[in-house]
């Protein structure tokens, strides 16, 4: 048997493996006694997309049902111009938003990782980047129901790990010594989630009390990123404003077609 030919001049030869990233063959770093690696869980994580999606499309429908109440209430359906542009907007920003979450699926479940130690939780992931948390900064935990966020009120920071990851009620046990966990439901609960993940940054060692006090903190963060995987550095990394930038494009075009209707209504 020959060399193997390259499909593009040979279109009998077989299929090759396909790549989802070029980091996808990176081996997993083995690690040290007292530090425990969390991923993904499929079917939870599965159970998330589609409840963001669902309340994306009620959110979207409720939209989408007002405007067209609106275009009818003052007679505009009957002008195409206006009626077709701003009917189907709404359905494609969807659409678009929609089809970035499930790319940002992908990326998740290949590089997403939470590691713990024990006064250290570091998560890391594609669109989320990396954020850590110290034990001895933890000034207080809330959970909702989306998972937990663990806030570090006097370095200003927050950490929030979802109920998709795997094995999450093993990761809860392990922080609840570092702070009283309070129940978050409601609209103040997720809104305290939104401000804290504005907040989510990897830690400065040498600021706060904490690392002045027990250096060897430093020490065991070193070792905590030492084995931390390097994968979800190959896609891209949306901060939060780049989530904000979704909702406001989304609103915008959602304004500016309903002053293009008010302009043609004032003629």
């Amino acid at each position: 048997m020959g060399p193997p030919q390259d499909r593009a001049l040979d279109p009998y030869a077989p299929p090759r493996a396909r790549r989802e990233s070029p980091a996808a063959d990176e081996p997993k770093v083995e690690l040290p006694a007292g530090i425990r690696r969390y991923g993904l869980d499929a079917g939870e994580y599965a159970k998330v997309l589609r409840s963001a999606t669902l309340r994306g499309f009620v959110v979207m429908a409720l939209m989408y049902l007002l405007f067209v109440g609106f275009l009818e209430f003052n007679g505009l359906l009957e002008e195409p111009f206006i009626a077709i542009p701003n009917l189907v907007a709404i359905p494609l920003v969807f659409v678009v938003i929609h089809a970035y979450v499930r790319r940002m699926r992908r990326a998740l479940f290949a590089a997403f990782e939470v590691l713990v130690s024990e006064r250290v939780l570091r998560r890391v992931g594609p669109h989320v980047g990396a954020a850590e948390a110290l034990q001895p900064d933890v000034t207080s935990i809330f959970e909702t129901k989306a998972g937990f966020v663990l806030v570090c009120k006097d370095v200003g920071s927050a950490l929030f790990v979802s109920r998709a990851v795997g094995r999450y009620d093993e990761i809860r046990a392990h922080v609840a010594p570092w702070a009283p966990i309070e129940p978050a439901s409601g609209l103040s609960g997720w809104w305290r989630a939104v401000l804290a993940s504005f907040r989510q940054r990897t830690r400065n060692v040498g600021q706060g009390a904490a690392a002045l006090r027990d250096p060897s903190l430093a020490a065991e963060l070193d070792l905590v990123r030492a084995v931390s995987s390097e994968r979800w550095k190959n896609y891209s990394s949306a901060r939060v404003w780049m989530r904000l930038m979704w909702v406001i494009l989304a609103f915008a075009i959602f304004v500016f077609l309903t002053g293009q209707a008010l302009l043609l209504l004032a003629r």
